[in-house]
This record gives C-alpha cells, sequence and structure tokens, in this order.
C-alpha cells in the first residue's frame, strides 16, 4: 500500500507541486512515517485480536506487547523496504515487480529456513 501511494504521487508529480509550495522534504517524509506508524499499529492490534479470538497459540500463550513488539518490528521493517522501493523506482510497474521480488525472496527463504536439517547445518 506504501509503495502504491508514495509511487503514484511520484507518477502524479504530487510531490513537486508540494515542494513548489513550499513543503519540505523533511516533512514529506516525516508525514508518510507517521502515517506509516499509524497504520501498522492498527494492524497490529487487529491481527493479535484476530489471533486471540481464533485461539492461535502464538496469540494466546505469548503476552500481548511482547507478540505486538516482534510484530510492529516487522511491519516496521517492511515500511522501511516499500520507502527503499519508492526510491528506486519510477513508476508503479516497476515497484510492483521489485516488491513482489523482495516477497518472493521472503518466501522462500522461510522455506528454506523453516526445514530442521539446514538450521541443523548451518549451525552445527
Amino acid at each position: 500500500m506504501t509503495v502504491n501511494e508514495i509511487l503514484r504521487e511520484k507518477e502524479k508529480r504530487l510531490r513537486m507541486g508540494m515542494s513548489v509550495m513550499g513543503m519540505t522534504h523533511y516533512a514529506y517524509w516525516s508525514s508518510w512515517f507517521i502515517n506509516s506508524i499509524i497504520i501498522n499499529v492498527i494492524m497490529q492490534l487487529v491481527l493479535i485480536m484476530s489471533g486471540i479470538f481464533l485461539d492461535f497459540d502464538f496469540f494466546v500463550k505469548a503476552p500481548i506487547p511482547i507478540s505486538f513488539s516482534i510484530l510492529f518490528g516487522f511491519g516496521m521493517s517492511m515500511q522501511a523496504i516499500a520507502y527503499f522501493i519508492s526510491t528506486i523506482s519510477s513508476d508503479s510497474k516497476g515497484g510492483y515487480t521489485i516488491a513482489y521480488g523482495f516477497l518472493l525472496l521472503a518466501i522462500v527463504m522461510e522455506l528454506f529456513l523453516s526445514s530442521g536439517w539446514l538450521i541443523y547445518f548451518l549451525y552445527r
């Protein structure tokens, strides 16, 4: 969502228009950062409440502050990757391609690192 919105502003040159009207780069990126924090907090609270409601072991057994901090940290790292992608890409199509590439890489890494024999091989 963040990549989509930032690249949409970049394609339509809305950021350039805001700069012409006097908005600084610091104000632009700090507004996106605050927006990301608010969305991330709401998403993590909904995720935790859904996990508790559906009786998943992680959410039931772990204290809420610990599960929130783990999920919040992951969400903020995804936001940082979104900022990086929106910086290096010039259009939405390229941004989506790079974002899905990161997603595919994360899935492949998770598949390899979730197997017990690979963890045993790496840490013996």
